[in-house]
């Protein structure tokens, strides 16, 4: 029992060691600035999306269509402000 408890606290401190450590720290930090470019990248995708669904609206003509442009816009909304607030939540946690 008490080498197993030793095993532990070996690999504990192995792990605080390696949490400690400079370039386990630049691999964290590239990580999260990668993902923080990806979340912007859809961000900026979701907004096009959305400006697309409104230039549509805007020009569809057909009566069977309108629900369909209604319906576009509005999800292509929600989406972008669901990233844009995923995004924010991130930045302030």
């Amino acid at each position: 029992m008490d080498n197993i408890v030793a095993n532990i606290d070996n690999k504990k401190s192995k792990v605080k060691q390696l949490k400690d450590n400079a370039f386990f720290k630049k691999i964290v930090e590239a990580f999260e600035d990668e993902k923080k470019e990806t979340d912007k990248m859809n961000l900026q995708k979701a907004k096009d999306e959305w400006e697309k669904a409104q230039i549509y609206f805007n020009n569809v003509t057909e009566p069977e269509l309108i629900d369909y442009a209604i319906y576009n816009m509005e999800a292509a909304k929600i989406k972008y402000f669901y990233l844009l607030k995923r995004i924010r939540a991130q930045e302030y946690a």
